[in-house]
């Protein structure tokens, strides 16, 4: 009888040895009495084990093909726990040799795995972590059943390589997290705008408190008015006379007042800046009454605006909102017998004017000055205040292309400068204003585009109108499409004039380094293109500013 081949450590030698003595064990009637039939017997019983080697000899290649092209690794361990056979697997999974793991206990594969009698129970789907040759960590998920072979106990056991799994469902749990934070975050922010959106309605039931107050009072104050007149033109009592006066005094304070109520519930964003202006002396002479009233009763309020200073370029709502915000602040600051000073001076150029108020109060730290124009930032109580004060301020500034800067006073206080654009001529105004021309296939986006352009103050043609709009010298902006035509059109706007600009709806080209040439990709939304235009129209607001300044005629 042929041996059966075989390589140490494989699987298959328990297979191939029990399927042998099953093939050699003899039939259960025994020998036959005679000779003749033990001679046939044992004739026939040669040719039968040949067959039944030849099938064992199948048997054993198919289980050790299948066996060894596993993707898990199979191992055969003893009672002891050592290694007596394993497949390919085991050596690609731990990144060992088959011969030099043969003998070793399987804690030195998994260092957590102990082999015990189980009465028959199967080891099913178990996690547990492995090492491979080199140390590194790997997660495998083990089952195995125990058996019994010629008397011994034995244990097969199949482990599978799950890191992958582990380090997806790592991912997994991570991005849940993050998710989780983000919802988090996102729930924040809704509560934060829904308490904004609350402040905002608180503050516009107060403009509307003012606005209907400062109506009110300007209708019951013009009969009074006219009837004192009457009186006054009959009346012949020198100390009549003087109450009349007296009176008359009062009801044009409170005249005063009722402009100002009107002024300060006026809402900024329902007109265009464009051409606003607000003649400094003028518009405090309207406003005192108000501003005035914000000054605690032990503080003085110190006045110097000059009737000579040029108007500013801010309107006036927008400037009284602003400076109630710092004189309110102010008077908060002062303590008794303290001062709050509102003063403004031309710069020596002419283009600025700074406009000042100062106090000799408490002051401010240097983190409280580098925070004090963050939104919702306050050192008061949260219910006594906002944190929106100096934000408005900031923003009203900032819209009118002016500039804040708060500074500790010498001696104690705080100083906030605002530096504010002296207005252009008003003769210059209308030539002042920007113009935009919109070359844009898409009617809907080039509505957009002509919306916000309107918004910052700059006027808008449509390509339509006007073919050749774009080679005249006072459109200062194109705003086009990523055609081929508004192409052309973009090159031929730009080309040699250094003081224009362009904005390229579309993705960014890498190759364009021109800086005239701002791009705003309305894929991503409407917040990089009202980001583009914003920066467009500030840097031609600068431009028109200082063209009036060195010539009012240099648009005509």
């Amino acid at each position: 009888m042929n041996s059966v081949d075989r390589q140490p450590g494989k699987l298959t030698d328990l297979a191939t040895a029990t399927m042998t003595a099953e093939a050699r064990r003899p039939a259960h009637g025994g020998p036959r009495a005679n000779g003749v039939d033990r001679g046939r017997a044992g004739s026939m019983g040669a040719t039968a084990e040949r067959r039944l080697e030849q099938q064992l000899r199948e048997r054993v290649a198919h289980l050790e093909a299948v066996i060894e092209t596993a993707p898990d690794a199979i191992i055969m361990a003893d009672e002891e726990g050592c290694i007596r056979s394993a497949n390919a697997a085991t050596a690609r999974i731990f990144g060992c040799d088959i011969a030099d793991i043969l003998g070793s206990p399987i804690q030195r594969l998994v260092p957590s795995l102990v082999l015990e009698a189980r009465g028959g129970t199967r080891l099913s789907d178990e996690e547990v972590e492995g090492r491979r040759r080199d140390g590194e960590p790997i997660a495998l998920s083990v089952a195995g059943n125990e058996l019994i072979v010629g008397g011994r106990r034995m244990y097969t056991l199949i482990l599978r390589n799950i890191s992958q799994r582990k380090r997806t469902e790592l991912e997994l749990m991570r991005y849940r997290e993050h998710l989780e934070e983000l919802v988090q975050e996102r729930t924040a922010e809704l509560e934060a705008s829904n308490e904004r959106l609350r402040h905002s309605e608180r503050l516009a039931a107060l403009g509307t408190l003012a606005a209907g107050l400062g109506h009110d009072l300007k209708n019951l104050l013009f009969p009074i008015q006219c009837r004192l007149d009457s009186v006054e033109a009959v009346i012949r009592s020198p100390q009549a006379r003087r109450d009349v006066a007296a009176i008359r005094e009062s009801l044009n304070y409170l005249q005063r007042l009722s402009d100002g109520l009107r002024v300060l519930s006026t809402d900024p964003n329902r007109e265009s800046p464009a051409g606003q202006r607000t003649n400094l002396a003028r518009w405090w002479a309207e406003i005192e009454p108000l501003l005035g009233k914000t000054i605690p009763r032990a503080a003085t309020l110190e006045v110097d605006l000059s009737t000579a200073l040029p108007d500013v370029a801010v309107a006036r709502h927008s400037l009284t909102q602003a400076v109630l915000n710092l004189v309110t602040n102010a008077g908060e600051a002062v303590l008794a017998g303290g001062c709050i000073r509102l003063s403004a001076t031309l710069r020596p150029d002419g283009r600025l004017i700074e406009l000042r108020v100062a106090d000799n109060g408490i002051g401010m730290s240097a983190d409280v000055r580098r925070r004090a124009l963050e939104p919702f930032f306050t050192t008061k109580k949260r219910g006594l205040s906002t944190g929106l004060g100096l934000s408005l301020v900031h923003g009203v500034i900032e819209a009118a292309g002016g500039l804040i800067d708060i500074r500790p006073a010498k001696g104690g206080g705080t100083v906030v400068t605002l530096t504010l654009p002296v207005a252009p001529p008003e003769d210059a105004v209308a030539r002042a204003r920007p113009r935009a021309l919109v070359h844009v296939d898409d009617v809907r986006l080039a509505g957009a585009v002509g919306m916000l352009l309107e918004s910052h103050g700059v006027a808008v043609h449509d390509a339509d109108g006007d073919e050749r709009l774009d080679d005249r010298a006072e459109v200062a902006l194109l705003v086009a499409d990523d055609t081929s035509d508004s192409a052309a059109a973009l090159c031929r706007h730009l080309k040699g004039r250094p003081d224009r600009l362009a904005i390229r709806l579309g993705a960014p080209m890498s190759d364009n380094a021109d800086r005239r040439v701002l791009h705003a990709d309305p894929a991503l939304g409407l917040r990089t293109l009202r980001a583009a235009i914003g920066r467009a129209a500030a840097q031609l607001k600068a431009l028109c500013h200082e063209r009036l300044s060195d010539d009012p005629c240099a648009l005509r």
